[in-house]
Formats: structure tokens, C-alpha cells, sequence
């Protein structure tokens, strides 16, 4: 684990759409994950939906999710896309993600910590650096403008996690090493967030935010079933 920690695999760049839709690909997509063609796949998911939790959609990430395979699949799985792919249905889910998560009040904030015990907690933050120092994962520039514990940073860090499996394919011991890395991080920072994801697709006033919060909550679950968490 050292060895990884201190010479991390390289990150994937942009995000690649998995592969082609099945009945439920995004529940086909994590119970492949003991495959490392899976686990890719996987890998992909958590930072598609890091992406969308992080901050408001743009019209370039619409557009694609808006385009064949991703299209497929997202909505495969559940997610619901605007009629309309402009300036306006932007502002529209910008507003609503900024009420939602962002405040200034009457918001969801998306942090661990907050919706496990009502308050910003230190405790919570330092795990997440751990696991951040541990794995050797490095933070997109706009999380600097938040905690460790934000749902969106927590998802992206188990892409990393996810990849760094793949990447140790060829090496029993660190394959068996991080599979307790998986089943550790899981198990202490992303079994929180059905309260909070359910509460979104309530509150929400977009067909979108409302599906991402039930399709997001309906992958951890599948994730919590494998046998890699």
C-alpha cells in the first residue's frame, strides 16, 4: 500500500461513458465490478456522478449526456434529461441545484458529517484526508472550495480508489490490499447518503436533480451489495 500511496497509478482524464447500455447498466456497470473491466466501468460511474454533484451542470456536460452511448445509458438507469438543451434549461437547473445544495438557506448541505450528526464534525473531515493521503488522490481544483466530507469529493475519491484497483491487477498482494481499502472506505464514508439523496429528489424542482438523487442512491446501493464493499 506504501508503494501505491507514494507512486499513485495515473488518473484517467475526461470521463470515458461506459459501455453500452444494458436493461440496468448502471446496477450491470457495479455488479461486474470483481471484473476489472467492471471495475473500470465502475470507476467511470463514480466520477460521472462526482461531476454532477460537484457543481452545476454546463451546457457542454448536457450535451453529452444528452448524446448516445452516455444517453443511453443515463437514462437507462434512470436519469431524465431536459426537452430542451439551452441557455434557459440551464439557469433553470443551475437554480435549482444552487437551492438545493448551496443555499443560503433551507439548503441540503451534502456533507457526511452534517447528516450524521448535525454539525460540520473534524472527526469525519480527518478520515477523508486519510484516505486521501493513503491512496495518494489528488482533489479537482474546485474542491478547494469545499470539505473533504462533501458527497461529490467522496464519490470522486472512490473512482480513484476503483482505478488504483484496476491498475494493480498484475500484483496479487496489492489486488487484496486494496480490495480492504474499497470495503474500508465504503463502509465509513458512503452508506450516509440515502437520508440525504432522498430529501433532494423530494425538494427538487427538476425532473434531473430528482432522478440523479434516486439513480445515485440506487449505485451505492448496488455497491453496498458487492462484494467488493
Amino acid at each position: 500500500m506504501t508503494d501505491l500511496a507514494s507512486n499513485p497509478p495515473p488518473r484517467s482524464g475526461a470521463f470515458q461513458p461506459p459501455p453500452p447500455a444494458h436493461p440496468n447498466p448502471i446496477n450491470d456497470l457495479a455488479a461486474g465490478s470483481h471484473h476489472y473491466d467492471g471495475i473500470a466501468a465502475t470507476a467511470s460511474v463514480y466520477r460521472l456522478l462526482a461531476r454532477l454533484w460537484m457543481r452545476e451542470v454546463d451546457l457542454p456536460l448536457l450535451q453529452a449526456l444528452a448524446t448516445p452511448p452516455l444517453r443511453d445509458t443515463f437514462v437507462a438507469a434512470g436519469g431524465v434529461l431536459p426537452d430542451s438543451l439551452d441557455q434557459a434549461t440551464i439557469d433553470e437547473l443551475a437554480i435549482d441545484y444552487c437551492r438545493l445544495l448551496i443555499g443560503p438557506t433551507g439548503h441540503l448541505p451534502p456533507y457526511q458529517s452534517v447528516w450524521q450528526s448535525g454539525q460540520l464534525q473534524s472527526q469525519t473531515v480527518t478520515s477523508m484526508q486519510t484516505f486521501i493521503e493513503i491512496t495518494g488522490y489528488q482533489p479537482p481544483p474546485e474542491s478547494n472550495l469545499t470539505l473533504p466530507d462533501h458527497l461529490a469529493l467522496q464519490l470522486d475519491l472512490a473512482s480513484h480508489i476503483a482505478e488504483q484497483f484496476q491498475f494493480a491487477a498484475q500484483d496479487t498482494s496489492d489486488v487484496a490490499t486494496l480490495a480492504d481499502l474499497r470495503r474500508t472506505y465504503f463502509a465509513t464514508h458512503l452508506r450516509w447518503p440515502s437520508e440525504f439523496l432522498q430529501a433532494v429528489a423530494s425538494r427538487s424542482d427538476t425532473a434531473f436533480y430528482k432522478s440523479l438523487a434516486s439513480l445515485t442512491e440506487s449505485f451505492l446501493q448496488q455497491e453496498a451489495e458487492s462484494p467488493q464493499s
